[in-house]
């Protein structure tokens, strides 16, 4: 989860709970750790890491991402962007496909997406018959009790034959 929107959902659960307009540097730490504990603690210590909010709040929400406004002395208040993504629930939200969508980002991983996408490719898998009628016996790792099932071998090497035959 992004340390940035949880600090800021924090500030704006603070201010929302408070019904107040700014919050002191001293309550941006203790509403940080108070409902986000695990992203904002020491490692080891049950105490609130000031320096990771600090860089958090002072570098990114701030001078980047322009969701915060404000400063130790005369407090933190919110932007109207800073609002309307504080606004958005995080606290239950879990992200399953993360390990997919790190493979996708990668230039390897989005040529082979666009490949297996193409309308050429499925026709050049469908030609080559990869393809193999199954008893209706189920082995381990298959997705589908009877029929056709292609092999992930197959697959990948269909996928290279595929790719070499362009370059």
């Amino acid at each position: 989860m992004n340390i940035d929107r949880l600090a800021l959902r924090s500030i704006y659960l603070f201010l929302e709970e408070k019904n107040q307009k700014i919050i002191s540097w001293k309550d941006v730490v203790k509403s940080c750790f108070k409902f986000f504990p695990e992203e904002f603690r020491f490692e080891e210590e049950n105490w609130p890491d000031t320096e990771k909010i600090h860089n958090c709040i002072r570098w990114r929400c701030i001078n980047d991402r322009h969701w915060v406004r404000g400063d130790t002395k005369t407090g933190f208040f919110l932007t109207e962007m800073g609002r309307s993504m504080g606004a958005i629930n995080l606290e239950n939200k879990k992200y399953e496909d993360v390990n997919k969508r790190k493979i996708e980002s990668t230039l390897d991983g989005k040529l082979i997406k666009f490949v297996k996408e193409n309308l050429l490719y499925k026709r050049y898998q469908k030609e080559r018959k990869f393809l193999k009628k199954r008893n209706g016996q189920k082995q381990n790792g298959d997705k589908r009790e009877n029929g056709y099932l292609m092999m992930e071998e197959e697959q990948n090497q269909s996928l290279s034959n595929f790719i070499s035959t362009f370059l």
